[in-house]
């Protein structure tokens, strides 16, 4: 499986990338965006988008 199979999941593997963690703690970015689909195939996909 290439997603996650809970939100937790994602939150652990985003905090574990260096890049992904610095744009989450960034005081840059003032609004996020977070897109959850459920997939069979995929347990869930999660996107997220961060603005200034």
């Amino acid at each position: 499986m290439l997603g996650n199979t809970s939100m937790k999941s994602a939150v652990d593997k985003w905090m574990a990338s260096d890049s992904h963690k610095q744009n989450i703690l960034s005081s840059k970015y003032k609004n996020i965006g977070v897109g959850v689909v459920k997939s069979e195939k995929y347990g869930y996909v999660i996107v997220a988008m961060f603005t200034g």
